[in-house]
């Protein structure tokens, strides 16, 4: 932590409103002005009176003849630039300072330390009186060389005591005050409510385009869904199929051989037969045959389907692997094309056109 230095600052009230105003804000009277404040914090703070009392004093203490530009009271603020490291040694300094305004800066109306506040400091009224009459430049004059005497006064009887450092004289450091402080602080808090409520709107926009992004992997899901359970019982139906045709190419091969085995018998036979057995023969033969090439047909039909079968399969593999950024291309694609599903752009792009955008994706064209 780096040097702990005295912060000694005041200004001038030269109205009874000026002054009704510093005593609110001091008391957080009603009718103060409480955004600099935090409110859940303002019961930490500590005050010498309410603020009705106080302005009672105020006006017992302020005399009724007076000049018109006359300065009526004198407000100080008065902190360390670091907190102190415990409650006690804290009002150990800040009731030295309060005897310090007492001693040479007129007579204290009310003071306060508020705790509710970015930093704890002492706030303290007084009614610059000497010798009963209103005398602000007796006691604080009206330039910065009496002003760095104040500090380096208050300095050598108060803030010494406690350690604290008391800043460089002549420095060309500015020194703001506290309502600069203050409108600082909420410049900054502006600043920082605009960037949440433009990353809010960013993260709204996000989200919507999240949602369709959701909706479109939905959709995209579901019709892959639909092709699986095509594909299912376009398998199930060739299974089906295959099924029958080896049934009836078992019992078709089982006839024809009988048949064949009698046609060879009968034809080594010269046992009679009521018609010339050649033709018959030929016949049966033809009917052999032609039933032969009905098999083999069928046979070509269904390994035809099975491939037909195990390409849609490779490419509902394909879909299935495919991740939700080349889905929602494919789908940004289809929309583009101004079609609802594959099947419509399919049949809207010419062979090239599709060529061209499956390949891009690892998809073959069939």
């Amino acid at each position: 932590m780096g040097k702990n230095y005295c912060v000694f600052r005041l200004a001038k009230a030269k109205t009874r409103q000026d002054v009704t105003n510093l005593l609110k804000e001091q008391h957080r009277a009603e009718g103060y002005d409480a955004q600099r404040a935090d409110a859940e914090r303002t019961h930490l703070n500590s005050y010498s009176c309410g603020f009705d009392d106080a302005m009672k004093k105020f006006d017992g203490l302020c005399p009724e003849k007076r000049r018109k530009n006359a300065v009526v009271a004198l407000n100080f603020v008065i902190s360390a630039s670091n907190e102190f490291p415990d409650r006690k040694t804290e009002m150990r300094f800040y009731w030295t300072a309060k005897k310090f305004l007492q001693k040479h800066l007129g007579q204290v109306v009310s003071w306060a330390i508020h705790r509710d506040e970015t930093s704890t400091h002492f706030q303290a009224v007084t009614v610059p009186l000497v010798g009963g009459k209103l005398n602000a430049r007796a006691l604080c004059g009206g330039g910065k060389k009496r002003m760095a005497e104040l500090q380096t006064l208050f300095w050598e009887e108060v803030g010494q005591k406690f350690g604290l450092e008391r800043g460089e004289k002549k420095s060309k450091a500015v020194h703001k005050t506290v309502e600069q402080l203050h409108e600082e602080e909420e410049e900054k808090l502006k600043e920082k409510a605009a960037e949440l409520e433009a990353k809010a709107a960013e993260i709204e926009k996000r989200e919507a385009e999240v949602k369709a992004e959701k909706e479109a992997v939905r959709a995209e899901k579901k019709a892959l869904e639909e092709r699986e359970k095509a594909v299912a019982e376009k398998e199930a139906d060739v299974i089906y199929k295959a099924a029958e045709i080896k049934s009836f190419e078992r019992s078709i091969k089982e006839n024809s051989l009988e048949v064949c085995a009698e046609i060879d018998k009968s034809e080594k036979s010269k046992a009679y037969f009521p018609i010339p057995p050649r033709p018959f023969f030929e016949k049966v033969k033809a009917v052999v045959w032609g039933l032969w090439s009905k098999v083999e047909n069928l046979t070509k039909r269904n390994k035809k389907l099975e491939q037909d079968l195990a390409d849609t399969q490779g490419r509902l593999a394909n879909w299935r692997n495919t991740d939700c950024d080349a889905l929602e291309e494919m789908a940004q694609d289809i929309r583009s094309a101004g079609c609802r599903t594959w099947a419509e752009f399919d049949a809207k792009n010419s062979r090239e056109q599709k060529k061209k955008s499956r390949s891009a994706r690892g998809f073959g064209y069939d």
